[in-house]
């Protein structure tokens, strides 16, 4: 694997991880501060929306 590819699919991994980490305190912050929701319940869909995303991005940076 060439070095610009590996700096490249590196760059993309970590940026987009933190997309999905900004995401995740999004909908916890609107979840539990703003909606008033069960702690439980939020963070339930919060894990199923961030697993999702991760796995969109994954596909998105090896395809």
């Amino acid at each position: 694997m060439a070095l610009h590819t590996l700096l490249k699919e590196s760059i993309s991994f970590f940026t987009l991880r933190g997309a999905s980490l900004l995401a995740d305190t999004a909908i916890l912050f609107v979840g539990l501060t703003l909606l008033k929701g069960s702690p439980i319940i939020v963070k339930i869909i919060d894990q199923i929306v961030v697993i999702a995303l991760n796995y969109v991005f994954s596909k998105h940076i090896f395809a």
